[in-house]
Parts: structure tokens; C-alpha cells; sequence
């Protein structure tokens, strides 16, 4: 029986296909496995820096008669700190929130006014980060004028 071989460019011509081929699958799971663990490094990385992340509360005063809040926090933690947000509880068991502008440095105290309904009784002041969800929350009873 004779059998008939393929000639050597169209052999040649497979290789290079096959070789192509794998050469696609490859780089198309080299760049899904590195998309991957960049994100889950940056993931990584935040969760890390949240962990050094701190803020007392300094002072809490409320006046009633204008329903201004004042709070001044002092940065404990060994980040900068921004996107914190202050979490007033009221005496009739209602909640609101509120998002405190600007950046609070390292080891800095800085002072925050937050407008309120004025004549509600404040329970409790609960200040966290947005940025960081994972970062012990501060929380002070205010003295009310």
C-alpha cells in the first residue's frame, strides 16, 4: 500500500498555525491571570493600609437652639485620613449620616461643624471612614448648650 505524506510547506504551514494557536491561548490567559492578581494584590494593599487607620474624637459639643454639632477629631492612626463620616443617634432612636469634607492629616486635630435639626436630643455621635469600613469607629456622648 502506498501512502501518501503531505508536503513540506503545507507541514510547515500547520506548524505555524498550531504554534499560533497556542501562542493566542497562552497570552490570553497570561493576561486574564495577571488582571487577576493585580486586583487582588491593590485589594491587598488597601486592606493593609486601613489596618493602620485611627480617629478619636476630641470633643463633641451641640448647640440646640441653632442644631450646629460640633466635633473635633484628632487623627491616631498612621495614615491620612479622608471620606470619614459622622453618625449622629438621637434620643427618639432615629439615625442620621453625615459626611465630614476635607482630609484629616496624621496626628492632626481639626475641628468639623455639622448642621442638624436644631431642638433634638443627640444620644450618641459615631465618626467612621468610608474609605476605610474596617477601621475601629470612634462614638462620644456630646455636651449639649
Amino acid at each position: 500500500m502506498g501512502f501518501k505524506a503531505i508536503s513540506p510547506l503545507v507541514a510547515a504551514v500547520l506548524l505555524v498555525a498550531i504554534t499560533m494557536t497556542i501562542a493566542g491561548m497562552l497570552a490570553f490567559w497570561a493576561s486574564t491571570f495577571i488582571k487577576t492578581q493585580t486586583e487582588t494584590f491593590e485589594n491587598q494593599t488597601q486592606q493593609t493600609k486601613c489596618s493602620f487607620a485611627s480617629v478619636d474624637i476630641f470633643d463633641c459639643s451641640y448647640d440646640t437652639s441653632s442644631g450646629t454639632l460640633t466635633l473635633v477629631l484628632q487623627n491616631t492612626g498612621g495614615i491620612a485620613l479622608q471620606n470619614l463620616t459622622a453618625n449622629v443617634l438621637y434620643s427618639d432612636k432615629t439615625t442620621t449620616s453625615h459626611t465630614l469634607e476635607g482630609k484629616l492629616g496624621l496626628a492632626e486635630i481639626k475641628s468639623f461643624q455639622i448642621s442638624l435639626a436644631p431642638n433634638k436630643s443627640i444620644s450618641q455621635v459615631i465618626v467612621g471612614s468610608a474609605e476605610c469600613p474596617n477601621m475601629p469607629t470612634a462614638s462620644s456622648r456630646c455636651s449639649v448648650s
